[in-house]
């Protein structure tokens, strides 16, 4: 189950690009339940199995804030802008259609910010994608 949730977010997320101050590659991952078996908060997950430091301040958002800069829609968009709009709509969609009670993460505070949108599948393991923000 989780390898076709896997295959569905390559196919949502091939070539998209979240636009901060730099534009960067959204990715999608599962980790699978033996990776982070027992652990039940998103916050203990990221800090596990991405090696994250205790102090290391990790800040949430809804799924929808996390998306909400690469929905905006304005009148003479162009073409291009308007498919990607389309497409983070699809891949917002998919992850909310698809995992249980998806979060979005922004860890730590330097210029390069990793980020992560994650929930769990139905099969038990976690799931989503992940991006740089870049901020200065």
């Amino acid at each position: 189950m989780s390898e076709d949730l896997l295959g569905r977010l390559k196919a949502a997320t091939k070539g998209l690009r979240y636009v901060s101050e730099s534009d960067r590659p959204v990715k999608p991952f599962v980790w699978k339940e033996a990776e982070a078996a027992g652990m039940t908060d998103p916050e203990t997950v990221l800090r596990t199995v991405r090696k994250i430091q205790a102090d290391t301040p990790i800040r949430s958002k809804t799924v929808e804030e996390f998306f909400a800069p690469m929905l905006y829609e304005y009148e003479g968009q162009p073409d291009e802008e308007k498919e990607g709009v389309r497409r983070f709509r699809e891949l917002r969609d998919l992850l909310k259609a698809s995992l249980t009670d998806p979060r979005a993460f922004r860890v730590g505070d330097e210029p390069d910010i990793p980020a992560y949108v994650l929930g769990k599948t139905p099969a038990g393991d976690w799931a989503g994608v992940e991006t740089v923000l870049v901020e200065t």
